[in-house]
């Protein structure tokens, strides 16, 4: 590799294995504070984190739109005519509450499981999916056993709608802050 490529990967490796499991972690606590029988039932059954840390990324979803692709050929998609070369983009979010793939999608369950491959789309797919999915799932397991199931639950010392938010351009909303005490 050049020193130009070797520079690219170190910082892809950055932005995608640093900033998105640490807002990740957060929005799933919060999640997880927002429902606290999930909470309370993951803390009395810690072998569910394996199902846990999937739906945590499926009903959070952090990248909200997927990568860009373009048409190869024209087609219909649910109406509309898209012309070969015309961009598509796939709102990752709504594919991951899209009733007709989840029951109850609008829920946070814990113990829903999901068969074959991710049962989200939090990671992409295809030629886009994440290349650190695998360390973003083991390190997402590790925290929360350490931080929710062996240690007393975290308390959110603020009220709840005192938690604060803010738009990343292009990226969504995401927490600025998520003050717990711990």
């Amino acid at each position: 590799m050049s020193d130009d490529e070797i520079v690219t990967v170190f910082f892809l490796l950055i932005n995608t294995g640093i900033t998105p499991p640490a807002l990740f972690l957060a929005h799933a606590v919060l999640a997880l504070l927002d429902h606290p029988g999930q909470l309370e039932r993951l803390r009395a059954e810690p072998e569910l984190l394996g199902r846990a840390v999937p739906e945590l990324l499926r009903y959070v979803t952090l990248v909200r739109v997927g990568a860009t692709l373009y048409a190869t050929e024209d087609f219909v998609f649910a109406g509309t005519g898209l012309k070969r070369g015309e961009a598509v983009t796939v709102a990752l979010f709504g594919a991951d509450h899209d009733p007709a793939a989840y029951e109850a999608p609008e829920r946070l369950d814990i113990t829903r499981g999901f068969g074959r491959g991710d049962g989200h789309l939090a990671f992409g797919h295809g030629p886009h999916y994440c290349i650190g999915a695998a360390l973003g799932r083991l390190l997402t397991g590790v925290v929360f056993e350490e931080l929710l199931v062996r240690r007393p639950v975290p308390e959110l010392v603020v009220d709840r709608d005192a938690v604060e938010f803010g738009h990343w351009p292009g990226d969504g909303f995401h927490l600025l802050r998520l003050p717990v005490r711990l």
